[in-house]
């Protein structure tokens, strides 16, 4: 059963998705999270609305690929 996403499920990509994506990774605060992510080629599966998507091409991923079973999802990810 496909997931339906609402208006209501979109995301702001702003400073706070991405702290949330980082808070959620569990690398250690003394860590330099952004070189975690920054230049690398990264993969979002199951992205959903983009949430995560957007906060990996604001933390300087040089590419994201995004992908999810549902069509709905894949447009408010592109949207978002």
């Amino acid at each position: 059963m496909e997931t339906e996403y609402l208006p209501e499920n979109n995301y702001e990509c702003d400073d706070e998705r991405v702290k949330e994506f980082l808070d959620l990774t569990g690398i250690k605060p003394w860590y330099k999270r952004s070189s975690f992510v920054k230049d690398k080629i990264c993969l979002d599966a199951g992205c959903g609305p983009g949430r995560w998507t957007c906060a990996l091409q604001r933390l300087g991923a040089a590419r994201v690929d995004s992908f999810d079973i549902s069509s709905d999802a894949i447009e408010i990810c592109k949207k978002n």
